[in-house]
């Protein structure tokens, strides 16, 4: 008999090596665990043992995926990846956190004292189910990162030298699909009127295309100031990066990168410069110097500050300043140091816990121990099938012509399919395989006491050896 744990990915860089970290950690109490992008899961869930499913969040638009986990008799709970570094406005009410997905589920973790106060305060009827753990990615980046990604930082430094990170947070204001798109998909996000809150979706667009314009300004004079170091922009998956591809083409020291996740970037630089980014607590956690540039702001803007990236960040608020303390770091200057990153209302940050294992010892009272399955990584004829339509209906859009006769449940808009596609970039057994020997070298056990199986390129099964 087994016990399953599942651990979808909504995205791959973002969330990957985490949930990896938690997986290995959950072989030590005997679970079996699967780590897949999230639609690919999905595609095998008639084939899964019943086990317990820990989702990214439970979003109104989420609510059909619940019902299905529900139906074939898993356990779920929610750990929210977005909720370290947001506003109080889209904790409250009824648009993260729903009454109709919340009923179904069975815990939820909280990096914070104040997103549990508020899911308390919001719905008293569910309050037991709340748990205080903090994320396995903060215990990513306080102890394993610097050490897992040491080798690729060093290929990086060899690349680019000693070079300004900048992975970029604008995707409200410049998103892929362009116009009020980064607006509207909160819309559909939520999934429901949207009165409450959409002042403060317009407004918080506001802010961030008055912040983009800022860093536009700022890049090219700070690559002049800083040359030949180079400054290397991510654009974030939902940011359409044609903006800064016009820098990269007008100085030799702007490269623009999307390759692997955030970590060994940040960890390779010289310092890292970001914007409201949840980078920033990783950064710090990995002794990087980081700094946000928070220009004046109109006053009506002070709502849209974020206190916990700030916290974590020598804060600059002027292009002159900016342009100032960056420069002089990189020549040198010893005096600029981090913050001294600690807990807060927003993050649970303690250094001698395992957020991992504070999890797995909620989830252990409600595990299911059912008979091991030998044909986990099939997946569903009409799942794999709808996959199929789905292209197919892709295709008719395509033909403006043909487009024009569909039915609204019909139509697909080609490039929000890709930008969907996106998060899933960086799967990669091999890329799995090697944290689960690194873990295990890290914590000084033995690598041949567990196993990894690729499920036909759609996830990955960690084991322990019998």
């Amino acid at each position: 008999m087994s016990k399953y744990l599942y651990l979808p990915l909504e995205i791959v860089y973002r969330e990957n090596d985490a949930k990896s970290l938690f997986a290995f950690k959950a072989l030590h109490k005997g679970w079996k665990v699967i780590v897949a992008p999230k639609l690919e899961l999905y595609k095998m869930l008639e084939f899964l043992p019943k086990g317990t499913f820990i989702l990214k969040s439970a979003l109104p638009s989420e609510l059909k995926q619940i019902q299905d986990l529900k139906k074939y008799g898993h356990k779920i709970y929610s750990l929210d990846e977005e909720g370290v570094v947001t506003y109080e406005i889209f904790l409250q009410g009824n648009y993260r956190y729903n009454h109709e997905t919340v009923s179904l589920l069975d815990g939820i973790f909280f990096w914070g004292k104040k997103q549990k106060n508020i899911f308390n305060q919001n719905m008293p009827e569910h309050a037991i189910k709340s748990h205080l753990t903090g994320n396995p990615r903060i215990e990513l980046w306080k102890r394993y990162s610097a050490k897992i990604y040491k080798k690729q930082a060093q290929k990086l430094r060899n690349m680019y030298g000693d070079f300004l990170f900048f992975p970029t947070s604008f995707g409200i204001a410049n998103n892929y699909l362009q116009g009020n798109q980064g607006v509207e998909l909160s819309f559909e996000m939520y999934n429901q009127d949207l009165d409450e809150v959409e002042h403060f979706l317009l407004g918080q667009k506001e802010n961030n295309l008055f912040a983009l314009e800022s860093y536009l300004d700022l890049i090219p004079d700070l690559a002049k100031s800083l040359y030949p170091q180079k400054i290397i922009i991510r654009p974030h998956p939902s940011e359409d990066s044609n903006v800064w591809d016009l820098i990269s083409k007008k100085y030799d020291n702007v490269n623009i990168k999307y390759e692997g996740s955030v970590g060994p970037w940040a960890l390779a630089s010289k310092a890292m410069l970001h914007f409201k980014s949840t980078t920033s607590i990783e950064s710090n956690l990995m002794d990087v110097n980081t700094f946000t540039f928070l220009p004046k702001f109109p006053n009506d803007m002070e709502k849209y500050e974020l206190h916990l990236p700030k916290n974590s960040s020598i804060v600059l608020r002027s292009k002159e300043e900016a342009i100032s303390e960056i420069s002089k770091y990189f020549n040198g200057d010893t005096s600029i140091k981090n913050p001294d990153l600690k807990e807060s209302e927003w993050l649970s940050f303690r250094k001698d816990i395992s957020e991992s294992e504070e999890i797995l010892n909620i989830i252990e009272s409600t595990s299911i121990d059912v008979p091991d399955s030998k044909i986990i990584g099939k997946t569903s004829f009409f799942r794999e099938l709808r996959s199929y339509y789905e292209i197919f209906l892709v295709f008719l859009n395509s033909s403006l012509l043909i487009k024009t006769f569909l039915p609204n449940r019909l139509k697909r808009n080609k490039q929000k399919i890709k930008y969907g596609k996106r998060k899933y970039e960086g799967w990669s057994f091999e890329h799995n395989r090697d944290l689960l020997s690194n873990f295990a070298q890290i914590d000084k056990v033995k690598p041949d006491n567990f196993l990894i199986k690729d499920l036909n390129g759609k996830g990955v099964l960690f084991e322990r050896k019998n």
